[in-house]
């Protein structure tokens, strides 16, 4: 979310402000310390809400707190609000954030693991609960009661977005409800109904902070003594069961199919690649339970393809000897009916890689074509920006240029980027999972490419490789996030992360 400590949450609601206008509210809220604003006013036909809106816009703008708009995605983008928050019988999340773009806040209802997973596939930002206990303002469950703190938990449990608690919450429970899981609270009744709004706020948050710095500080070291005392066999299982929680559901099966394939099977991933990552390429391939073999010599990798279930083409140390190997050896592997997966390491930097790279593909059925935004819009014939072989620079229109890209080479384009697009042509998965430390660290572009190979090289029934592609990416980048925990440095993150595959797959 765009504001980190998004703390308390107003919601409006006229209906429920003892006769004082929402406007009126919210000035006492935001002069209380609420962090961000929601429009919501049920009873109100869409032209009014619309010039509350514009009024309620200005004053959070002015006052540096988050705008968003409940349920009317069209309302949030005429108002240019900072995002939207959505019901299970509102838009669907994946159009919506399509329509708001990467920038704006989307924000998803859910109560069950299912939406979830939807929810984060979908890209959203947050999630909200509730609601948690009895409430006037919204439709209960669970005996008309609300869902409770143990619920509260156990939803808590299967996500890494931040979830935001609503419903019958008060200073007497906040904090129950913080120490349950909640990251941030959204309040009606306890702010709109109280006599002086700007004191309540200020309670209200004073308690959520002494709360969530207390909960904090126990959910640390509970954790530290927790991973201390687990043996390695537990501490793989716990691991494998709670990044299946945080998949999306189709994902999560995929990778369960995959998994127990590669304890049987250990299938031999050829490597054609570069020498800067080799040896960071071998290991992520061996890790994920697989086993690597790093050939050169023209004759020595056509013949290892024999026994090989996958084959990586990486150019980044492009020559004429190894693209001679590479074009053969790729031939022989569509002879053999084995997937190939190309990286066109910084086609478009000099005139020999795009030769190369347009021979490959030209010649070459692919599985899979792997690159940055740059990469993929030169192929797709776009304009991009390279330095040596990084992407630099925007890119708004780079989910059609794979879609174009992979439609007419009849393939699978993977994007890596701050938000990873996985597409047929057809069907498109976007990712927006991961870490930064994942771009200090060289090499881990190239160590996805071998992560898609292993996978490509997996004979399983009823799961495409558009599917196992987007299982891939998606485990890829949460792994990253799960390494980046706690750890601040490059150097310790790439160690982290090879243990957090290698934890995952057995």
């Amino acid at each position: 979310m765009k504001k980190s400590n998004w703390d308390l949450y107003l919601v409006t609601e006229a209906e429920l402000s003892r006769g004082r206008d929402s406007i009126e509210v919210v000035k006492a809220a935001i002069a209380g310390g609420i962090d961000a604003v929601q429009l919501r006013e049920k009873n109100m036909s869409l032209r009014e809400r619309f010039k509350l809106g514009q009024q309620l816009k200005k004053i959070c703008q002015k006052a540096g707190v988050i705008f968003i708009v409940n349920d009317r995605i069209d309302l949030a983008l005429a108002l240019e609000a900072d995002g939207v928050h959505l019901g299970q019988s509102d838009l669907p999340a994946l159009t919506a954030r399509q329509l708001l773009g990467s920038d704006q806040i989307l924000g998803i209802s859910a109560h069950t693991r299912e939406e979830i997973a939807a929810a984060e596939s979908a890209g959203a930002d947050y999630i909200g609960i509730g609601a948690i206990f009895p409430t006037k303002s919204k439709k209960l469950t669970e005996n008309n009661n609300g869902i409770g703190l143990k619920k509260l938990a156990e939803l808590k449990k299967m996500t890494q977005l931040p979830v935001v608690a609503i419903g019958g919450i008060n200073e007497s429970n906040v904090g129950s409800v913080i120490k349950a899981g909640a990251d941030t609270i959204a309040v009606i009744s306890a702010l709109t109904r109280a006599d002086d709004i700007k004191q309540a706020s200020q309670k209200l948050k004073n308690t959520i902070l002494s709360t969530s710095s207390d909960s904090s500080s126990a959910k640390f070291n509970l954790k530290e003594k927790n991973f201390k005392n687990e043996t390695k066999a537990e501490l793989a299982i716990n691991m494998q069961h709670n990044t299946l929680l945080e998949l999306p559901t189709n994902l999560a099966d995929c990778w369960q199919i995959l998994k127990n394939s590669l304890s049987k099977n250990s299938p031999l991933i050829q490597h054609l690649t570069n020498n800067v990552t080799i040896n960071d390429c071998a290991n992520v391939t061996l890790n994920w339970g697989a086993l690597p073999v790093m050939t050169s010599g023209e004759r020595d990798s056509v013949e290892m393809l024999e026994s090989a279930s996958a084959l990586v083409l990486n150019i980044g140390s492009i020559d004429k000897r190894s693209f001679k190997v590479m074009l053969k050896s790729g031939k022989k592997a569509n002879q053999l009916g084995i997937p190939i997966v190309l990286d066109p390491v910084g086609v478009g930097a000099t005139e020999y890689r795009t030769c190369a790279i347009q021979k490959l593909i030209t010649e070459l059925d692919l599985a899979i074509i792997k690159g940055n935004q740059a990469e993929i819009s030169i192929l797709a014939g776009q304009q991009a920006e390279l330095k040596g072989v990084e992407s630099i620079g925007e890119y708004q229109h780079i989910e059609e240029a794979a879609k174009k890209l992979a439609a007419q080479l009849r393939t699978i384009i993977v994007v890596s980027a701050a938000e990873d697009i996985i597409t047929d042509g057809i069907q498109v998965q976007r990712v927006k999972r991961g870490d930064q430390l994942l771009g200090q660290v060289v090499g881990t572009g190239c160590m996805l490419t071998s992560s898609l190979a292993v996978m490509m090289g997996v004979k399983v029934k009823n799961n495409s490789n558009f599917i196992k592609a987007a299982t891939l990416v998606y485990l890829y980048s949460l792994l990253a996030e799960k390494a980046a925990v706690k750890i601040d440095t490059p150097a310790k993150f790439k160690q982290e992360f090879f243990d957090q595959i290698f934890l995952c797959s057995q």
